[in-house]
């Protein structure tokens, strides 16, 4: 588990996340302001590598700027026929 508050760092360093030794099984992070395209890959990426969202909270003190997300992780095979995004040419 890691918990993660790091004030719009987290669209640009969550692939760092994805390639640690260790096994994250649950991610609670708080978002940002999104910046597009890099909120779309953000999701995109963690729901490929397997995670899933269990908790979703808009952060109303700070002007709901923030959104904090829960993922859990599940193996990919889970996702029925294959469904990731990186198999579909939704990227």
């Amino acid at each position: 588990y890691i918990h993660l508050k790091i004030l719009r760092c987290e669209w640009f360093t969550y692939k760092s996340w994805l390639e640690a030794t260790v096994d994250l099984r649950q991610i609670l992070v708080e978002t940002h302001n999104a910046p597009m395209p890099n909120a779309k890959d953000f999701f995109y990426d963690l729901h490929d590598a397997g995670y899933v969202i269990f908790s979703k909270e808009a952060n109303y003190p700070n002007g709901a700027g923030g959104v904090e997300f829960g993922f859990l992780k599940l193996s990919t095979s889970f996702f029925i026929n294959g469904t990731l995004y990186n198999n579909t040419m939704m990227k």
